[in-house]
Parts: C-alpha cells; sequence; structure tokens
C-alpha cells in the first residue's frame, strides 16, 4: 500500500503541472493580445479605406503573421468623388489609425473624418457643398486629392475653411495652392532625403492655375518653393 507522503508527493506534482499549464496558456494568451494590430488604410488616389490586422511580438518589428487586409469601401460622398482624377502614380495607401497596446491617428485620419463630416440633418456635409458648389468641387478636390497623395495632411484644415469661404473658382484656386506652398515649403525645412524633397519640387512645379487668367501669383509660389529647397 502506498504511503501518505508519496499520495501527498504526488498531488504536489500534478498540481505544479496544472499550475504550469495554466501559467503558459496565460502567456500564450497575454502574448496573443498584446501582439495583435488592427488599424486602417487610406487611399488618396481613390478616397477609400480598407482595415489591416497583424500580429507580432510585443516590443519589436517581428510579425508572427502575414497582414490580413478587409475590403475597401468609400470614406467620401460620390459628389466628392466625381470630381477626383485617375492618378498616373501606382494605387497607394496611407496608415490613418492603428490599435494594439496602444491607439493611435495618424495624418491620414485627418482627411478621412473631414470626408465623413456630416450636417445637422445626418447628411454628409462635404458632399451637398460639393452638390450646392460643382464648379468650386472641380477646382478643390483634384488639389485635395495631390495633397493627400504626397501626405500634406497637416493643411487639409485649412484647406476646407478656405472652400467653405470661397466666392469664385479662381479666388479658391489661389488660397488653397497658397496653402500648399506653405506645407510644402515646411516639408522641405523638415525633409531627411534629398529625394524627398525633389519630388515635393517636381510636383509643385507641375502645377497649373486651371482657372482665372492671372497666373503671375503661381510662378511667384514656384520660386518660393525652388529657393526653399536650395537653402541649406
Amino acid at each position: 500500500m502506498p504511503s501518505p507522503k508519496k499520495k501527498i508527493g504526488g498531488g504536489y506534482g500534478c498540481l505544479w503541472v496544472l499550475i504550469a499549464a495554466g501559467s503558459f496558456l496565460l502567456l500564450i494568451g497575454m502574448l496573443m493580445a498584446f501582439s495583435s494590430i488592427r488599424g486602417t488604410e487610406f487611399c488618396p488616389n481613390t478616397f477609400q479605406a480598407r482595415e489591416f490586422a497583424y500580429s507580432r511580438i510585443p516590443g519589436t518589428g517581428v510579425r508572427l503573421t502575414s497582414t490580413q487586409l478587409g475590403n475597401s469601401s468609400s470614406v467620401a460622398h460620390g459628389e466628392v468623388l466625381k470630381h477626383l482624377r485617375t492618378l498616373p502614380q501606382q494605387v497607394t495607401w496611407h496608415v490613418a489609425t492603428v490599435s494594439g497596446w496602444r491607439s493611435e491617428n495618424h495624418a491620414a485620419q485627418i482627411l478621412v473624418e473631414t470626408l465623413r463630416q456630416t450636417n445637422a440633418d445626418g447628411k454628409n456635409f462635404w458632399g451637398k457643398w460639393s452638390f450646392d458648389h460643382p464648379t468650386l468641387a472641380a477646382v478643390f478636390w483634384p488639389l485635395v486629392q495631390d495633397v493627400a497623395f504626397h501626405e500634406l495632411y497637416g493643411c487639409v484644415p485649412e484647406l476646407m475653411e478656405h472652400a467653405e469661404q470661397a466666392k469664385d473658382p479662381p479666388s479658391l484656386e489661389r488660397k488653397v495652392i497658397e496653402s500648399i506652398a506653405d506645407a510644402v515649403i515646411a516639408r522641405i525645412h523638415h525633409a531627411v532625403e534629398d529625394s524627398e524633397i525633389q519630388s515635393l519640387v517636381d510636383w509643385f512645379e507641375g502645377l497649373s492655375a486651371t482657372s482665372g487668367s492671372d497666373t503671375g501669383w503661381l510662378t511667384q509660389l514656384k520660386d518660393r518653393v525652388q529657393k526653399a529647397s536650395r537653402s541649406p
């Protein structure tokens, strides 16, 4: 007959196994919880957004899984979308939000939230604005699209103010491009790579005024941007 000591010892052995197994499962659960990264991306080519998800080892960039992408859907009203251009550049996506062990919004979320704004009656604000002001919208949205593609989202609120206050296409176009010039120059001053600076300069140099006959102001803005790109 086994002694009581052996029974007690065997019981403790099983208990330690259970504790170890439970601790292991808890560790795996915590690892999965803290390693799960989710978020949304915004596409400046189409004004669509999509969700993404993947897992990585916390505190590192080591991926545990590949990135899973959700279906894309428009974040803009149809009255906005019809003024977008087909960009010659390949389709690109900018991270808008990220949630994991902490959540944060990226610059692209500024435009996403703006495009989703609604009036008091629940209707899309910029959809109605575009419907009510088609000539302004035709000038405005292609420029916003360019701004988004070059990730100058910080100037979006200012551009929206110009649109709300605009009376005619030439004045709106001028004010928007002036704000873009300021944003480009600010980015140039903080750019690390020469290639980024040249890309911004080339893009701004290619901008043209589509409304109005006086374009001297645009030439002056391009000169400002060129001068900023040559500054040490």
